[in-house]
C-alpha cells in the first residue's frame, strides 16, 4: 500500500470500518460456536465415545479464527497510526 497516496489510505479506512462492524463480530460469534463445538468434542470423548474429526477440526477453526483475522489485519495496515484520511 502506498501511504502516500490519499484514495489508498481512504479505501483502508473503509475496509477496516468493514472488518469493525461486520467481519470481527460475524468471527467472535463464529468463536463462540467453535468453543461450544470443542466443548461438545470434548464431553463425547469422556464420556468414552468416538471423537468425531469433523467437529474437531470445525471447533478449532472457528475457535482461532478472530485470532487469523486479526493477524491480516495488522498486516494490512488496519491498526497503523498511519492510516488517516
Amino acid at each position: 500500500m502506498n501511504w502516500k497516496l490519499r484514495i489508498d489510505r481512504i479505501h483502508r479506512l473503509k475496509e477496516k470500518g468493514d472488518f469493525d462492524r461486520v467481519v470481527m463480530p460475524l468471527s467472535y460469534l463464529g468463536m463462540g460456536i467453535g468453543f461450544l463445538a470443542l466443548c461438545w468434542v470434548g464431553i463425547a470423548r469422556l464420556d468414552g465415545g468416538k471423537m468425531h474429526p469433523v467437529a474437531l477440526v470445525f471447533g478449532v477453526f472457528f475457535f482461532v479464527l478472530p485470532l487469523i483475522l486479526a493477524v491480516i489485519r495488522y498486516f494490512r495496515g488496519h491498526f497503523s497510526k498511519r492510516l488517516i484520511a
